[in-house]
């Protein structure tokens, strides 16, 4: 009976010692970001592809293409296009452009990689230390509502990204460097979307960051973006920082390991009140 204790003392030590590895391996973005990735596939429509991962609370959703032209943007989506570094990986290093010639219509999908984390039904136990993890690096915590959207392709054309209008109904944690107001759109920048280039349509997706939906109501974990006023996404390969509220649940965007793991969805009360809470004291 002692014995049967002690071993599972020692498998709760060893998985509370690889979360807590995990949290310190993923603080640094560029091993968020080298992690984040796995294999990813480029399909041309009519080729067979991989399945690609789906949340099954979220399933998979086609957002509208954004009709562009190359080299047509405005000056706040020209320097978010050079954030997104490190996708040229998922088309080998091919233009997207170059990729659409022959076709009508091209998919890039990036999967979330298999990285070292807890995984279970339930992970409620590593709740606090999320929220003191994901609160604590936030410039900006927001309730909010997108209402409308416009994706470009990356600075080096391997990828997209999209700009989304986000008109926040709560703050939870402010921006004291540019403070948000209830009421007054913000600008959040994430990699991924759909366009429609000459008549082709392109869409890519990062499923570590996976689209946001007009007319849907979020809460987000926000980095502020000083150059152009904006906000992007807290780039952790292990901790979802965007979540949807529908119908009184919350859902990851993603399906991270950490906070909710394989146990979707939860009580949206509840887990705002545990925001509120961990914003009221863990980084004070």
């Amino acid at each position: 009976m002692a014995e049967s204790k002690d071993r599972r003392l020692t498998s709760r030590f060893l998985v509370l010692g690889l979360f807590a590895f995990c949290l310190a391996v993923f603080s640094n973005s560029a091993a968020q970001r080298f992690f984040s990735f796995g294999t990813s596939y480029t399909s041309l429509v009519g080729q067979p592809t991989p399945v690609p991962q789906q949340n099954a609370a979220r399933p998979g959703r086609e957002d509208e293409p954004t009709p562009i032209e190359e080299g047509v943007m405005t000056e706040k989506q020209e320097k978010h296009s050079k954030i997104f570094k490190g996708y040229r990986d998922s088309t080998g290093g091919k233009r997207l452009k170059d990729l659409i010639l022959n076709q009508n219509e091209v998919r890039v999908e990036v999967p979330i990689g298999d990285v070292l984390a807890p995984r279970g039904t339930d992970l409620s136990e590593y709740l606090a230390a999320y929220l003191k993890k994901e609160v604590c690096n936030s410039d900006a915590i927001v309730v909010g509502t997108v209402t409308r959207k416009s994706s470009q392709l990356v600075d080096d054309g391997t990828f997209t990204f999209t700009d989304y209008e986000v008109n926040p109904d709560e703050v939870l944690r402010n921006n004291s460097k540019a403070p948000v107001q209830t009421g007054n759109s913000i600008t959040l920048t994430r990699p991924g979307g759909s366009v429609n280039l000459k008549g082709h349509v392109i869409r890519a997706r990062d499923r570590s960051y996976d689209l946001l939906s007009v007319g849907h109501r979020y809460l987000l974990f926000l980095q502020f973006v000083p150059e152009t006023g904006a906000y992007q996404p807290i780039y952790n390969s292990v901790l979802e920082d965007s979540f949807e509220l529908d119908n009184g649940q919350m859902i990851q965007v993603s399906q991270k390991a950490l906070p909710f793991g394989n146990s979707q969805p939860r009580n949206a009360d509840s887990f705002l009140g545990e925001v509120r809470k961990a914003v009221a004291t863990v980084c004070n």
